[in-house]
Formats: C-alpha cells, structure tokens, sequence
C-alpha cells in the first residue's frame, strides 16, 4: 500500500469538531491534516444553527453573564447525572472553557457573541440560567473564503427562509412580527442585511459562519484540508507488544493509499444518521434516514473504523432528536425536512396522536419531546409517529408557522397536495387526519379553556422560562392561546433529528475503549462519533457542537501527553 503522506496527527471529519483539532494541533507544534469523506467540508455544522454551549466560557462573562464554574457544574450533574461519569463532565467543564479562550487568542477569525436571553432548555434546574449560556459566530462575510466558499457543505433548508440573510436569533423576534415592536424592528433588520449582501458584501451566518471562520482559521495556518478522502480502514503498528492505530487507509480519486499517523488518529466524522442500515440495527422502530437534517456523508464510517480495531461503543439508541415535518421541496418531488421547534411552542399550536389526543408539553425541548414521541408510539394505543400538529386561523395570522411569514398563505402546492390539511370545521379535519372527531373537539375546547386560565392542567405548557423564548408575550402565559378560528390546519410530525447521539465509547480525555474498557493506542473520537458527553439530554441550544469542538481539544491535549496542562491563563477562574 503507497504511503501518501505522514503526519502527526490525522483527523478525520471537517467539522467544527475535527477543524478545532487540528488547530489545537497545530497550537501544539504537531503536523495535521483534515480528511473529509464528502467533495465539500464543513459537515453537519455547516447546516446547523451554528451555536455553541460551554458553561462559564469567557465570551459570555465578558458580556455581563453571572455564570460560574460552579453553577455550571451543578446544572451539568443535576441533568445529566450519573448517565455520564464525573470525569467526563468534569473536563467537558474545564476543557471547554480553557478551548474557547485558546482559539479566540490564536485566530483573529474565532469571533463569538453571547445569545443573550436564549435559556439554557432547564433553566429551573438548579444551576440553570434564564439569560442562557450560548455563543453564536458573529456574521461573515462570504468574500472572505474565496474560492473555499464554494467547496462548503451547501445549507439544508430548515432553519433559514429563502432568499433571507438570517440568524438563528432573527427567529425569535420575526415569530412576534404582528405582536412586539421587536419583532417589526427585525423585518427591516433581516431585509437591511439582504440587501445589502445582495449588492455589496453577501454575510454567511449560522453553522456555515462557524464553518467559515475555522476553515480561514486553518488556511491561515497552512493545515492541509483534503476532500474526497473516505476511510476505508484504520492501520494498525506492534509496538513493544502493544497494537497501536498508526495511521488510515484511505480512498482517494480512486486509489487506495495510506495516511501515517506518527502520534494519533481522531475520528471526528459524525454520526450515521444518514444509513438506513445502521438506524434500522440500533433505533427503536420507525427511524428513518428522511427525518435526518444531517448532510450527505454521516454513514457511520468513522464508528464503522474505530469497530474495526475493537472499539466499543455506546448510546446508539439515541439521536439529537427535533420534531420535524417533511416539508415538498419546489419542483423536485422531493422532502426535506424542516424542524417544529419554533410551532410547537407558538400558542395556538397543539400537538396529537392517533387518537385525537395531546400526549406531551408542546413547548418542551426538542430532543425532549422526540424522545416523547417513541414512548407514546411504543405504548402501541395510539401511533404517535407520526404526531399531527394543528393550529388555526388566528395561529397562522399571528404567528411564522412552517417558516411562513405572519398574515401570509402557504404555497398552493402544500394544500392542493395534501401537505398542509385545511379544513372548515374540526370534525373535516379529524377526517383527513383520521382521527376521532369528538375526540379531536374535545382536544381543541379543553387546550383552549386552558388557554383563557393561562394553565395548561394537564402537560403545563408555558411553564418553563425556555418555553417562553418562542411564545408571546403579549399573553397571559406565552406558550398558550385558544385554537378555536376556522380554518384548521395539520400537519404531520415526525421524530427528525440533528444527528445520531451514539458512537464510539470514549473516556474524558477522549481515548477510545476498547470491548474489554481499556483505551485503544494512538485513537482518539469526538463528537456523533463518539457515546455524547450529554448522554441522552440536551442541556442548551449548541450542545452537540461545543462537545464535539471540545471533545477533540481534550484529544489534543491527551496527544501531547499532559505537557500543556501547567497553569496559564485560560481564562478560567481558578
């Protein structure tokens, strides 16, 4: 086998997870290199909302956050608890932190703000925080990447409306467009910004402005990105007895050749949410490969290389779940999938099975209620998956319901098709949706009695400081309003998903472990390929992310044996 180059550190995956190693890396005085299986880079965070979520970091305290390490600990152990050991919370906590300060200092290109007042999804956890603990990149301009802005993952339509230069934040207030003077104010801004990328400077935002800014990170510093570079297998070497991964065996162009590793491997690839295969061996039944948002290219191939030298693995059975429907793209025939986080906590939006029957809180956190979703499903009295979304006439005016504007139509193709269900009357409804009637009426008159009250008595809708984030506060309770106005719509609901939460089983400095629980030489995992650090929660908005980023940052640190772990200043506190 031709050996194609040596270095000390391969990192497979160009996510934000496998770009931070590599700088990390390079931070170091080690050689790396970038291997991506797909013709693009920037894997599932380019399509993502591009946030990221460590506790007590020094953006967010700069900015007037009163987190702490302590408070962030103690929200880490009262959510996650004893799913994840202590050392593995422990330097999520400290690595994270010492990460963020690292790459700010290294590249004038790491540029973050605080998303101020976007909670943390537990806030009444003790340690939780109302004004939350996320980081968003700030805007970037497009011309910045030159000819490397073509080769990024391309945006999967789910978070962003067509044609818009928007933000994740720009959701929040756009939902109250008829409601708060906020809302009306982030029209202009949103169409100010478009204009002006139309004519001047085009500004890339969420995950394909963190995406960008790494990969200018990692130009600047020379680190070689090679695409179209899938793994075939991983090698191995017999060093004094003990088997050690020594580099990969790749396909590229077409040919098979060998990437030496002198120090490590890091398997940072993502998940498999796109292999039907592997979602059918491991999810509970169905789980499909449609209601992923992930790119191209997740098919579990970094877990399928670290099971081929041993590894154990761990939480396969879990995804990064978020409720979603499956939207007909223009023309295509196709689906994509667009996500219901922001309808599900609008006020005249309910959700139901097959019964004709609410079964959980709307407003709760995504991977929260997808998780719902399956248990309600398994109950095997109703199907829940899929759920059906119903909202009415006052919901749709009010409100962006399908990433639609307030006071506009759906496309006529979404109703003529059967997409959208429209119906006059409840009892039309249910009969498209087929569900009861009755029941279905009875569903209606009891969340609008709530609705009058501002309590929802039976799943408490409305009752979490995160619930609010996307309700109106105009109401009595945000998340609650009557559903009562012809016409009634639905749509269904799906398990859909950010990417799959299982992988290899690491240990806190990100060593891979074997079957027998001893780490494997030389292998190092992060992120959807490795069992998450959050086990089966979702703290707040960009956990996947920041534990993918500083995932690979402890295998860094782990690479150069300890050496840089001396007392500096990293911004934490000590």
């Amino acid at each position: 086998m031709t050996v194609e180059a040596e270095f000390d550190v391969v990192i497979v995956g160009s996510g934000a997870g496998g770009m931070t190693a590599a700088l990390a890396a390079h931070n170091r005085g080690l050689s790396c290199v970038v291997i991506e299986a797909q013709d693009t880079y920037g894997g599932t965070t380019a399509v993502s909302g591009g946030i990221v979520w460590v506790p007590a970091n020094h953006i967010i305290k700069r900015e007037g956050s009163s987190d702490t390490p302590d408070l962030g600990r103690t929200y880490v152990d009262a959510l996650i608890g004893d799913q994840v050991s202590p050392e593995r919370r422990e330097s999520f906590l400290e690595d994270g932190r010492r990460m963020l300060f690292e790459l700010e200092q290294a590249s004038h290109w790491f540029r973050f703000h605080w998303a101020k007042g976007y909670p943390d999804y537990y806030p009444e956890l003790p340690g939780g925080l109302k004004e939350g603990r996320a980081i968003a990149p700030e805007l970037l301009d497009a011309e910045e990447l030159g000819g490397d802005l073509a080769a990024m993952t391309p945006s999967i339509a789910t978070m962003g409306l067509k044609g818009l230069t928007i933000t994740p934040a720009d959701f929040h207030d756009l939902n109250m467009a008829t409601r708060t003077w906020s809302g009306k104010r982030a029209i202009f801004r949103v169409l100010y910004r478009t204009v002006q990328g139309k004519f001047s400077k085009p500004k890339l935002t969420a995950g394909r402005a963190l995406v960008g800014r790494l990969r200018l990170a990692l130009r600047d510093a020379g680190i070689p990105l090679y695409l179209s570079t899938r793994v075939v297998e991983l090698t191995t070497s017999d060093e004094g007895g003990e088997k050690r991964v020594s580099g990969v065996k790749v396909q590229r162009n077409g040919v098979e050749s060998t990437i030496v590793a002198r120090r490590a491997v890091i398997i940072a690839a993502g998940g498999f949410g796109r292999s039907q295969q592997l979602r059918d061996e491991y999810h509970p039944s169905p789980s499909q490969a449609e209601w992923t948002m992930t790119p191209e290219g997740q098919d579990g191939d970094g877990i399928a290389a670290g099971l081929g030298v041993g590894a154990a693995v761990e939480l396969m059975d879990k995804i990064w779940g978020q409720p979603s429907t499956l939207v007909p793209a223009d023309g295509t025939g196709q689906l994509r999938v667009q996500f219901l986080h922001i309808d599900r906590a609008n006020p005249s939006t309910l959700v139901v099975n097959g019964e004709g029957k609410r079964y959980y809180n709307e407003s709760a956190p995504y991977t929260e209620f997808a998780n719902a979703m399956y248990v309600e499903h398994a109950k095997e009295i109703a199907p829940a998956i899929p759920s059906w979304m119903i909202f009415d006439h006052r919901g749709k005016r009010r409100y962006m319901l399908l990433r639609t504007f307030p006071m506009s139509k759906f496309p006529k193709s979404w109703t003529s098709g059967g997409y959208v269900k429209v119906a006059q009357t409840v009892e039309d409804l249910a009969a498209q949706i087929n569900v009861p009637a009755q029941q279905l009426a009875e569903t209606l008159r009891r969340y609008s009695s709530f609705a009058k009250e501002g309590v929802d008595e039976d799943f408490g809708k409305g009752s979490s400081v995160y619930g609010h984030y996307y309700g109106d506060p105009t109401l009595k309770n945000p998340n609650l309003a009557p559903i009562d106005q012809a016409p009634f719509y639905a749509v269904a609901v799906y398990p859909g998903d950010v990417g799959t939460k299982g992988g290899l089983k690491i240990d806190e400095r990100s060593r891979v472990l074997s079957t027998e629980g001893k780490p494997i030489a030389g292998l190092y995992a992060g992120g959807n390929s490795s069992g998450s650090v959050m086990g089966d929660t979702y703290p707040g908005a960009g956990s996947s992310i920041g534990a993918a980023m500083v995932n690979s940052y402890s295998a860094v640190l782990d690479i150069v044996a300890g050496g840089d772990r001396v007392e500096q200043d990293t911004g934490r506190e000590a």
